[in-house]
């Protein structure tokens, strides 16, 4: 099964009047729907595997403070899922906890 983070769209939502996507909000539904894929709301336990994540720092001592990846990351470790994002910052977490990483930037 293939699982999209309700916090995609959400942060979708929140970014997509200030930054220029190549696609708008149908398409990226449209998207999720065509890889067949489920939307994974966001739990109480993910919540609580996020409140228990310190922030973590990049090899250069830079705070990762992304709300929206932070969650994401709680639910692929919660949920014992591979997490695909090129965010350089996610490596960062594996020194701490059991994150899968299918793509790294």
């Amino acid at each position: 099964m293939i699982y999209v983070s309700a916090v995609s769209p959400w942060e979708f939502i929140l970014k997509e009047r200030k930054y220029q996507f190549n696609i708008d909000y149908a398409q990226l539904f449209q998207t999720i729907k065509h890889l067949q894929a489920e939307l994974l709301p966001i739990k109480t336990e993910h919540l609580q595997q996020l409140r228990s994540m310190a922030i973590v720092k990049d090899g250069k001592g830079k705070e990762h403070n992304d709300p929206f990846d932070r969650l994401i990351i709680a639910q692929a470790i919660h949920e014992d899922l591979v997490l695909v994002g090129g965010d350089h910052m996610f490596p960062a977490y594996q020194r701490e906890f059991p994150l899968q990483l299918l793509w790294e930037a």
